[in-house]
């Protein structure tokens, strides 16, 4: 997120919004730019700590031309008026300041696993990047609960200005077919839209179903009772293993009426894949990446490998685009 301040911000009246600004962009919270060209701010700066400022425009002029970042607000005098439905919004110096003191938040239905799987499908150095600023509370990843938990917080929230600008909305689609999208999912899309929220609604019908079940099946002993399980799901084709609901498998009333999986052998359906591989599938893979570090690469590797429409790196990108900050 980058604050453009404007000429006329730069006057002893602002000196102290100012320099909160300025340490804010030091501490990572925000980048900060200006016109050091312009005789008025030149002036200002040269009696208030030139150094700082100095090396504060060179550090965000470094940033822009390696990184993309997405966010962008013009800064203006507090005595002067706010314009938030610009494409890079006009907003005074009071309010730029409430905006840098909130950190990012990454609204998910379940906080814990959703966080996880977002973490497992990044390269190390993504990573690194979101978990320092977690940890310096300047990105925040947040269980929402359900689809229609979300929804209500969106609705509900009294700071649109806020959530527009610092909330990126993540959420499983929970379809049971191709383009057949569960209802409570539309709707969140909906109020997203209508609120200019960031968001992804995941193509597949939930997180689970982009994990590489090939690479837990060859964990297995040979004896393990769920080989076959493991097995049925894998013969498979792409489309009814994108659909299967993981976790409650064909007793779930949606996923068995898809008409998806009519043309697999009813003794099948009625065994294996009758009752799917139970809320705690997604926690064995996080159990390997526990007990072997390299795990985590080559469980990235495979679910990318399989990522043909570039869904997952595409949100990371615009995921990591929407929420830099100074390193």
């Amino acid at each position: 997120m980058i604050f453009n301040i404007k000429n006329n911000a730069f006057n002893d009246e602002n000196k102290h919004s100012l320099n909160y600004m300025a340490l804010a962009s030091l501490r990572g919270r925000a980048f900060i730019d200006f016109n050091d060209e312009d005789s008025t701010v030149q002036d200002w700066i040269d009696k208030n700590d030139p150094e700082l400022w100095t090396l504060i425009k060179e550090y965000t002029t470094t940033c822009k031309s390696n990184f993309k970042i997405e966010h962008q607000f013009e800064v203006v005098n507090n005595k002067e008026k706010d314009n938030w439905n610009l494409q890079y919004p006009i907003i005074k110096i009071e309010e730029a300041i409430k905006i840098i003191d909130k950190p990012y938040e990454i609204w998910l239905e379940n906080g814990i696993d959703d966080r996880d799987f977002l973490l497992l499908l990044m390269a190390e150095e993504i990573k690194k990047y979101f978990l320092d600023k977690s940890d310096k509370n300047q990105i925040i990843f947040v269980g929402k609960g359900g689809l229609g938990e979300i929804k209500k917080h969106i609705v509900s929230s009294k700071d649109k200005n806020h959530i527009k600008n610092k909330v990126f909305v993540i959420f499983d689609s929970d379809k049971n077919k191709k383009d057949n999208i569960s209802r409570q999912a539309k709707e969140v899309i909906e109020v997203c839209s209508e609120n200019c929220l960031k968001h992804h609604c995941w193509n597949r019908r939930a997180i689970e179903n982009y994990l590489p079940i090939e690479h837990l099946k060859n964990k297995l002993n040979k004896n393990d009772r769920d080989q076959k399980k493991y097995s049925a799901f894998l013969s498979m084709n792409q489309e009814q293993k994108y659909y299967y609901h993981m976790k409650r498998g064909l007793k779930d009333t949606s996923c068995k009426n898809s008409g998806l999986y009519d043309n697999i052998e009813e003794m099948i359906r009625e065994n294996e894949l009758y009752s799917g591989f139970g809320k705690g599938i997604f926690s064995k893979f996080i159990r390997l990446t526990n007990e072997n570090k390299n795990e985590d690469e080559i469980i990235r590797r495979l679910i990318e490998k399989k990522d043909s429409s570039l869904e997952i790196k595409n949100l990371i990108d615009n995921l990591l685009n929407f929420t830099r900050l100074p390193s």
